[in-house]
């Protein structure tokens, strides 16, 4: 089979930044802040953080578009508009 036999399809994902992407999305996340205070000890402290929708969004996409490289290799066509 030669190259212009194969069929290739192309995913095209369109992403619309609204402002509802904006709200928090209830997903935390682990940050890790040094307090480097000259007259203390060197102080960890760990709080949590909150993921918006868009973040969320985004690391979605960005894991499809992982998962089909993986299979595809070069032959995945993708397509991202961002607006």
């Amino acid at each position: 089979m030669n190259s212009m036999d194969r069929q290739r399809n192309k995913t095209v994902l369109i992403l619309d930044h609204s402002s509802f992407f904006a709200r928090p999305s209830g997903v935390t996340f682990n940050v890790n802040i040094q307090n480097t205070d000259q007259h203390h000890e060197p102080n960890h402290d760990i709080q949590l953080g909150m993921k918006s929708l868009w973040t969320c969004v985004v690391e979605c996409v960005l894991e499809y578009c992982r998962i089909l490289f993986d299979i595809f290799e070069d032959d995945a066509l993708v397509r991202l508009s961002i607006d």
